[in-house]
């Protein structure tokens, strides 16, 4: 999704925010990321070695498997292993202003935070993202279908 936006709106920095687990079941992604590598895009994957919405499951890079090496090695030039939070500052910082694509790999430990449940369906938060775009961007995505009347048949 994030880089449908950074393709679709070019003078918007696009940030998005992944896991290790989201990314390891989409590797696919990434020699696409490395073939379109827009400027405005920053992809920061945050690792902490476990699917957490799985039940705390290892994920594979919690027993080697190198994210980084793997967006290197799709061809993604500008990648980069954060292990503190000095280092996730001043790069993102760096990220965050440069006309460049970068991905970040950001080594965390593991445990979350409870969360409550948002009282919101996916649908509705699809249409007021939608609708955000559309006011600050001045773009129609959406529109009514147009419905005809037609004669039935008996």
């Amino acid at each position: 999704m994030a880089l449908g936006l950074a393709i679709a709106l070019p003078k918007r920095k696009i940030i998005a925010l992944d896991g290790d687990g989201s990314l390891l079941l989409n590797l696919g992604i990434l020699p696409v990321l490395a073939q379109q590598t827009p400027p405005n895009l920053l992809v920061v994957v945050f690792d902490n070695g476990l699917y957490e919405s799985g039940g705390n499951t290892a994920t594979l890079s919690a027993s080697g498997a190198d994210l980084a090496a793997l967006a290197s090695g799709a061809g993604i030039e500008n990648t980069k292993i954060i292990d503190s939070l000095d280092a996730f500052s001043r790069l993102l910082k760096t990220a965050l202003k440069a006309p460049a694509f970068s991905f970040l790999v950001v080594r965390v430990k593991p445990g979350g935070l409870p969360v409550t449940p948002k009282g919101m369906s996916g649908v509705e938060n699809k249409f007021r993202f939608i609708r955000h775009i559309e006011a600050t961007e001045g773009k129609r995505i959406l529109s009514i279908p147009i419905r005809t009347s037609q004669k039935l048949s008996s």
